[in-house]
């Protein structure tokens, strides 16, 4: 009996941990696209730089990469680890003018502290407490 009860908890460990990665697989599944800002809660400009994500699914994996106004952001999120977006994000390391650089200082920091990444009405919304950054489906490129 105790060996049954021991096979049960830890097969329902398994597939608990099995089922939090496919809903956050499943989650991040709905982002993937092109996606262009369109406001942002802590610009102190009506200016927005520019900034862009994409979100590709490789694989075992998504690549979330963008640009912040200055530099070039990029992460790559196993399906199989329960990882916080935003988490272990690489950046280049371009000097640009005070203004963008400080657009880009809080829009990076918003995304590593994010608390909150979905799509609502068809544009992607990421929150961090009370910031707020809303992304648009970037247009299709002309051919």
């Amino acid at each position: 009996m105790k060996k049954l009860l021991v096979i049960l908890t830890a097969a329902g460990a398994l597939f608990m941990g099995c089922t939090k990665s496919k809903s956050q697989a499943n989650t991040i599944k709905q982002m993937v696209g092109e996606w262009k800002i369109e406001s942002y809660s802590e610009a102190k400009t009506d200016d927005l730089y520019g900034a862009s994500m994409s979100i590709v699914e490789e694989d075992d994996s998504f690549i979330i990469g963008g640009y912040s106004g200055v530099n070039y952001f990029s992460q790559t999120i196993s399906k199989k680890d329960d990882v916080k977006l935003g988490e272990n994000m690489g950046c280049t390391r371009k000097m640009g003018a005070p203004e963008e650089n400080d657009f880009e200082a809080a829009f990076l920091n918003t995304l590593m502290k994010s608390d909150s990444w979905k799509v609502e009405d068809g544009k992607l919304v990421i929150t961090a407490g009370e910031e707020k950054i809303v992304f648009a489906p970037a247009p299709k490129e002309m051919e």
